[in-house]
């Protein structure tokens, strides 16, 4: 999946300009590829652009919007892995952009007045524990900007048979031990998400999907979202994706895997299309306030270039602003 925005203006998500948003039909293991970068001085059409990205990828099915100034121009080419045509209804397994998600409802409960970013995790989630005494500090912000010093190097997330829960999750880490010291430094680990939704459970005392729904789906009429914890969950009118191997793809079904609040999210072209929105503040700006919208999209300390589920990336190698997050890409001219 891609995701490509260029507002421009003075103001911060001052005049939208242009989304280019594409999901593709493939499976997640494909989700570390690079995609080709696509400027604003790129002379493409958004349909030569979709067709690159289909031709990068060898993806059967692909969507994608183009919005310029309020307009959208949707664009939707294949079929899924049960055979069906592409449609703006079709539904995708989002993968990583499910981070954002799980960021903005922790923002809502600190909105809310129930928890801080900078709250010890442990004063939150009183089931967490580790086998190094470390862990007693890590902060709600050391999760969402991968600075907890939690790692691939000490917690195999990828290791089978994968929990289902969230509170799974949490339980696998007992004898865990971090590798840096919180806050010293970056480096990217799903479950430091899982770890953040399993927050958002216990303190808004729903499951994350229930809350996700309710607080955010819901009022920015995504409709045909929802969050799973088990990557291979089945879900309702979502079909198999593939698996690309030497330039031929084949239907496979989703591997096992820890999901929830970091890759669980099931959505579609048209919903993805209000969740950009809601990041450029053009539509339910009333859900959360802009200043807490700001510091979700503002580089962390220790962290660069990551914010709280968006990674920052200055266009061009320059100074200008912008955001990235695996393969989407956001961003603003200068002031």
């Amino acid at each position: 999946m891609a995701f490509h925005v260029e507002p421009h203006g003075g103001a911060a998500y001052g005049g939208l300009v242009r989304i280019l948003l594409f999901l593709g039909l493939l499976s997640t293991l494909l989700s570390s590829c690079a995609v080709p970068a696509v400027t604003a001085d790129t002379p493409t059409t958004a349909s030569r652009t979709v067709e690159a990205y289909a031709e990068t990828f060898a993806t059967p099915g692909i969507a994608a919007a183009l919005i310029s100034d309020g307009d959208v121009d949707l664009i939707v080419r294949g079929r899924d892995g049960a055979g069906a045509a592409i449609t703006p209804e079709t539904r995708f397994r989002i993968g990583s952009m499910s981070k954002s998600m799980t960021a903005t409802a922790i923002m809502l409960l600190v909105q809310d007045g129930s928890v801080e970013l900078d709250d010890r995790v442990v004063d939150r989630l009183p089931e967490f524990t580790m086998a190094d005494a470390r862990y007693e500090q890590i902060t709600i912000r050391q999760l969402l900007s991968h600075t907890s010093g939690l790692s691939l190097q000490t917690n195999d997330e990828f290791a089978l048979p994968a929990p289902r829960t969230t509170r799974a999750v949490v339980a696998e880490l007992r004898q865990g031990r971090l590798v840096a010291e919180p806050g010293a430094r970056f480096e990217y680990h799903n479950t430091n998400y899982s770890l953040a939704a399993r927050i958002v459970e216990i303190v808004s005392g729903q499951p994350l999907d229930d809350f996700l729904r309710e607080r955010l789906f819901v009022p920015l009429g995504m409709h045909d979202s929802l969050s799973v914890d088990a990557c291979d969950r089945t879900v309702d009118e979502l079909a198999p994706g593939f698996s690309v191997v030497l330039g031929l793809a084949y239907v496979m079904p989703e591997m096992p895997g820890r999901c929830g609040g970091n890759g669980g999210v099931v959505s579609t072209l048209a919903d993805m299309v209000q969740w950009l929105r809601f990041n450029q503040g053009t539509v339910g700006a009333a859900l959360l306030e802009r200043p807490l919208l700001d510091e979700l999209h503002a580089m962390q300390p220790n962290a660069s270039p990551y914010g709280l589920g968006w990674q920052r990336l200055a266009p061009d190698g320059g100074d200008a602003p912008g955001f990235v997050s695996h393969g989407a890409l956001w961003r603003r001219s200068p002031g």
